[in-house]
């Protein structure tokens, strides 16, 4: 053991050492995290040297640097005695969510799944109306209040190509409508490629329901 990791050690055993009723030093640290949190950002993942035993009636979280997506560090004192904490927060958005525990193959029926604010974690995560599931089925078994993946439903037939859809173009705060065919089948949420109505042009966007592509700028 290097002469750092065994300061480190001593300090960890006095921070630790020191017992106040049931709270744990893991809990005490993550109650303090979460409290100073934007509402954009979540706790997901606290580990620290003994956090299973009782916390000191002082201990504290000290930051060194303000908190952001990803891994970082923070730092507990208790007194004069100091040890470190590895986090990692991520970003909250809204996401599909199973209401009820899935058996696998099990369809999908209305008000199965909803959307609700959680951390996106993997970053697959859906995120579209729920509505446009159903009929999917479970891949595998899900659990109740569980954040659905893609990979987590045997989606419906996509939308068929030559469907007529209405195509919506947004840049900047501009809004234009215009009606076209899709060109490949899609699933909503996918992207695709619809011929214009009326001129000889191919665009790509976002099967955002089964009758509407949406196209933001820079799209071609």
């Amino acid at each position: 053991m290097t002469a750092r990791r065994h300061i480190l050690a001593i300090a960890a055993v006095a921070l630790l050492g020191r017992r106040v009723g049931a709270v744990t030093v893991e809990d005490s640290a993550a109650e303090q995290i979460r409290s100073v949190l934007p509402p954009e950002l979540a706790l997901v993942s606290l580990s620290v040297p003994g956090g299973d035993k009782a916390a000191s009636a002082d201990l504290a979280v000290v930051w060194h640097g303000a908190p952001r997506p990803g891994p970082t560090t923070v730092q507990l004192t208790a007194g004069s005695e100091k040890v470190w904490a590895r986090v990692i927060f991520a970003e909250v958005g809204v996401v599909v969510v199973a209401r009820r525990a899935l058996a696998p193959k099990e369809t999908i029926r209305p008000g199965d799944l909803a959307r609700e604010s959680r951390p996106i974690v993997g970053g697959r995560e859906l995120t579209l109306d729920p509505a446009y599931l159903d009929g999917a089925q479970a891949a595998r078994a899900i659990t109740a209040g569980a954040p659905l993946t893609a990979g987590d439903l045997i989606l419906p037939p996509p939308v068929p190509r030559g469907t007529e859809v209405r195509v919506v173009v947004l840049a900047g705060g501009a809004r234009v409508t215009s009606r076209g065919t899709l060109e490949r089948a899609a699933h909503v949420g996918e992207r695709s490629i619809v011929r214009l109505d009326g001129i000889a042009r191919i665009v790509e966007g976002e099967l955002v329901d089964p009758s509407t592509i949406r196209i933001s700028r820079g799209t071609r």
